[in-house]
């Protein structure tokens, strides 16, 4: 528990005031075991330019627990669903999970695997009660995947739409919804509810639930800088501090 204290202290430093409130997760105990690859499989935020969240658990684990070995393989795409929905004005189709999810997982035989989706997955529209049918399907799909390959899942809440201010009246409305001006209030009535379906998400592969929106939204001042989809590195060392919690590392 030290260990984790000081990489937080470390990581954070320089960003006093953060609040790094109790993550809300599935109370099961998860332990890695020694040589485990770790798979991390998500849209951009997962990816990061391969400098985000899945490059700061290598490292923390590589000096804190190296007798582990544990090796996390980045799988992040940027762009991906797993509704395979696309807005209408999106530069060709927006990449599909399960086009590419066997042979990921044949591959990289991962041992566990991370999973953090849902940003990309209402493609920025109003509240529709058929795309949370597919993000749920999506979800099992994965899950029932995972466990073709006798792999466990850890479940990561979407992360918030964090906008410091939105400004509707800003948005050209002879346009539809896009990423680059979402419908207004899609974080509260998008994310939050594919939020509650990952807590409430119950499969026999899932080894735990972590609540990375949270702590990201009430820190979303210092979390996210102009862009309101992608954390900056704060936000990224929060959500490798909120997994650590988790996990209890």
């Amino acid at each position: 528990m030290n260990k984790r204290r000081d990489f937080i202290k470390g990581v954070l430093l320089g960003s006093i005031g953060i609040s790094l409130m109790p993550s809300c997760s599935s109370s099961s105990v998860f332990r890695f075991k020694k040589g485990q690859v770790v798979g991390c499989i998500g849209d951009s935020i997962t990816h990061a330019g391969k400098n985000g969240y899945v490059e700061k658990l290598q490292a923390y684990f590589d000096e804190n627990y190296p007798d582990l070995a544990l090796k996390f393989v980045n799988l992040g795409l940027s762009g991906e669903t797993i509704t395979g929905l696309t807005e209408e004005t999106h530069p060709g189709p927006r990449p599909f999970l399960f086009s590419r999810l066997d042979a990921v997982l044949q591959k990289t035989r991962a041992d566990i695997y991370f999973f953090s989706y849902g940003i990309n997955c209402g493609i920025y529209q109003a509240p529709n009660p058929e795309n949370d049918t597919l993000y749920k399907k999506g979800i099992l799909r994965f899950l029932d995947a995972v466990t073709k390959y006798k792999a466990k899942a850890i479940l990561l809440t979407p992360p918030p739409l964090a906008f410091i201010s939105y400004n509707s009246k800003e948005r050209d409305k002879s346009l539809p919804y896009t990423w680059q001006q979402p419908y207004p209030n899609y974080d509260k009535e998008v994310i939050t509810k594919f939020k509650t379906i990952i807590e409430q998400t119950r499969h026999s592969s899932v080894g735990k639930i972590i609540d990375i929106y949270t702590p990201l939204s009430n820190n979303r001042s210092v979390a996210y800088d102009k862009d309101p989809i992608h954390p900056n590195k704060k936000g990224h060392n929060i959500i490798a501090n909120t997994i650590l919690k988790a996990l209890d590392y």
